[in-house]
């Protein structure tokens, strides 16, 4: 019998077609069994095929057991959602719900609106600029503000990413008490870092011991601002010609070709790897400094990027822009790396000059200031007091 039981729906991903679900979704479910949760994961899927493949086998491996049902579309799927929380199939009746949208918090309701299930919504985003960065028809948007503030209201605790967003989502529902703010983590069982493992994998991709290693890991979507990152790049040819640059991304860069002539300035100092995201943590540990840039506006105010936890467990000091949720203040304040105006690209090479002068000076004490910070507050493992509140006691 399942203790904890994880509505996933949205109206258009699933946890197959999304690199998101997959790290903040299957990772999380597989955290929570390790920590002694017994973990059902009701969802959608798209292609047999493909779940098995990218997630099915995954969570088979790791005793979490799912309940899928075919995606017919958003509001057919939300009907089917309903008819098996309201059946005996899940056998359900004492779990804790855990959401992370409207959708699967009106899932539970509608199953029994009386004596509603209790969830943990847990908010990972700004509904509001997310809805405007779509461009949603505003009787759409309305709607789900109003199920927003329903579902958050109905929730037996609330969760956030950042302290920025449970600011606002406090405000927005008019909630009693503030979100527990458990960022994007990553299983540090999986990301484990490994000083030999490390100079191997540097030996093997070419990098000598002087090398300074620049990482991109990640899509080449519009708002990861990649030409304003490559500039900064272009900008360190001159610093020393010790930096390397090694980009991990998860697409087939010829269908990317607007980035092809950017590319080829870097000649040999630039290596570029497809790779699935179980593939990247190997690659990742090879480098030095990551770069993660973001527009300053409200949906990045609120952000918890994974990459950056990602980061931290390599080891990785951090290139990032101002005002990117909780992990700006972070990088100051802990050490761990420097923070640019993309559209500024002028001062920016001169900040990041200036930090590669110091982090060559020091680079254990950086890497060791990510690391802690990882194994603080940026592992599923170290919130396990928090979700003992969330969930209860775990049965071990």
């Amino acid at each position: 019998m399942p203790d904890i039981l994880f509505v996933i729906l949205d109206a258009c991903l699933t946890l197959e077609t999304s690199a998101v679900f997959q790290a903040q979704v299957v990772d999380q479910a597989v955290a929570l069994r390790k920590l002694g949760h017994n973990v059902l994961i009701l969802c959608a899927y798209k292609d047999m095929d493909q779940f098995q493949l990218v997630v099915g086998d995954k969570l088979r491996q790791e005793d979490v057991h799912v309940h899928m049902i075919l995606d017919k579309g958003l509001f057919r799927n939300l009907f089917s959602f309903v008819g098996v929380l309201r059946s005996e199939i899940l056998n359900c009746y004492s779990c804790t719900g855990y959401v992370r949208g409207v959708w699967g918090a009106m899932a539970i309701i509608l199953s029994n609106p009386l004596r509603t299930m209790p969830y943990v919504y847990d908010v990972r985003g700004d509904i509001v600029d997310e809805s405007f960065a779509r461009g949603i028809a505003r009787i759409r948007f309305l709607l789900i503000i109003i199920l927003e503030k329903l579902s958050l209201r109905r929730a037996r605790y609330v969760t956030s990413v950042t302290n920025h967003l449970a600011s606002i989502v406090r405000n927005r529902a008019m909630l009693k008490v503030s979100p527990i703010v458990i960022p994007s983590c990553v299983d540090i069982n999986l990301f484990s870092f490994d000083e030999m493992k490390r100079l191997s994998r540097r030996r093997q991709l070419g990098y000598s011991d002087n090398d300074i290693v620049f990482v991109y890991s990640g899509g080449l979507s519009h708002y990861q601002m990649i030409p304003e990152m490559l500039l900064l790049w272009q900008g360190m040819f001159a610093a020393t010609l010790n930096v390397k640059f090694l980009l991990l991304i998860n697409s087939d860069i010829q269908y990317n070709s607007s980035y092809l002539e950017c590319f080829s300035d870097f000649a040999d100092r630039l290596q570029i790897m497809n790779l699935q995201r179980s593939e990247v943590f190997g690659s990742l540990i090879a480098a030095d400094i990551g770069f993660l840039l973001r527009e300053n506006r409200e949906l990045n105010s609120s952000a918890s990027p994974v990459k950056f936890a990602e980061y931290l467990a390599a080891g990785l000091s951090v290139v990032s822009s101002p005002c990117v949720g909780d992990i700006s203040d972070l990088i100051v304040n802990r050490q761990i790396g420097v923070l640019v105006d993309p559209k500024n690209t002028e001062c920016g090479i001169d900040r990041v000059e200036k930090y590669l002068q110091k982090y060559k000076l020091n680079q254990l004490r950086y890497r060791l200031n990510s690391l802690n910070l990882a194994k603080e507050s940026y592992s599923w493992h170290s919130h396990q007091k928090l979700y003992d509140v969330l969930y209860g006691q775990s049965i071990k």
